[in-house]
């Protein structure tokens, strides 16, 4: 069995931490939040290696090119929500077009096209050399939560807060089919690694005894079907992560818990309570050995999954 043991506690933000992403290589991690400032880590040693500033308001998402020389981050209203980074440099290029939260970022397996969306129902994808938008994808009726390209990147999926999730032709920008909701409304999206199959996290209240409860649920992202319910957390989930074979799914919720599961056996594999407070955000390493959590109690901890 899977289980997690504590490796180093990475401390530095000033307020929640909403998003982590490790690059392709595994070596840095890059966490951010409420406080509006990215940092970056050596999952090694566990020190601080930078931090990139220039964001007016939280920061939501975060996500590294494919060679890793490349942060895309969005973030709320009040400035121009999208922004690339160069990590090496510490420069920015700024990408109008949102008029609110960016929530969910993604690039082309290439690095070549950046794809984003938001709280104001669009989905936009961009040349990202260039920070010029070369398509407006429109038809979502709430928020959008998360986007991820498929089929080597003809394809791009987009999940609304409803879980209604809508499949695009990157080539011309068509809406190629459109899911119904499996479920109820999510507090999170993650997708595998080949978009294959997406996990949402969400949150109930018992009516006969006033609990709340919280539920993963794991679902195909070409037909809709539920492919897995993940029950367990004592309070609403409200983020999710694969591992990159996609055999592993991480959830963290409100009762400040991190969970490991085999999710197409619907199994538990193990569960931490290392975070004093609400675990807004979750990844794993490329080489899936390392777990990232972080949320209300303003640090990072890293894990180690042995097996």
């Amino acid at each position: 069995m899977d289980r997690l043991r504590p490796c180093h506690t990475l401390k530095g933000h000033s307020n929640w931490i909403y998003t982590l992403a490790f690059t392709p290589d595994g070596k840095t991690l890059a966490s951010a939040g409420w406080d509006k400032v990215i940092r970056l880590w050596d999952i090694g040693s566990g020190f601080e290696t930078g931090t990139l500033r220039g964001h007016q308001s939280e920061v939501y998402c975060l996500a590294f090119s494919p060679d890793g020389s490349r942060l895309a981050a969005g973030s709320a209203t009040g400035d121009s929500p999208l922004r690339i980074w160069d990590v090496a440099e510490g420069k920015h290029r700024i990408l109008d077009g949102h008029s609110n939260v960016v929530h969910g970022v993604a690039w082309s397996s290439d690095g070549r096209l950046l794809a984003s969306g938001g709280y104001d129902r669009s989905v936009r994808i961009w040349d990202a050399a260039a920070g010029v938008e070369q398509a407006l994808l429109s038809g979502h009726a709430r928020a959008v939560y998360g986007v991820a390209f498929q089929e080597g990147d003809a394809a791009l999926i987009s999940v609304e807060s409803t879980t209604v999730a809508k499949r695009w032709d990157v080539a011309t920008a068509g809406e190629l089919s459109t899911l119904p909701p499996p479920e109820r409304s999510a507090h999170c999206v993650a997708f595998s690694p080949d978009a294959a199959v997406v996990a949402t996290g969400y949150g109930s209240r018992n009516t006969a005894t006033g609990e709340s409860i919280g539920e993963a649920t794991v679902w195909d992202a070409t037909t809709g079907d539920v492919r897995a319910k993940l029950p367990g957390h004592a309070h609403w989930v409200y983020s999710t992560a694969f591992s990159p074979d996609g055999g592993l799914l991480a959830t963290g919720g409100w009762d400040g818990r991190v969970r490991l599961w085999d999710w197409q056996a619907q199994a538990p594999l193990t569960v931490v309570d290392g975070h004093d407070d609400i675990v807004l955000a979750v990844a794993i390493s490329p080489d899936g050995t390392t777990l990232a959590s972080a949320g209300y109690d303003q640090v990072v901890r890293l894990w180690r999954i042995e097996r």
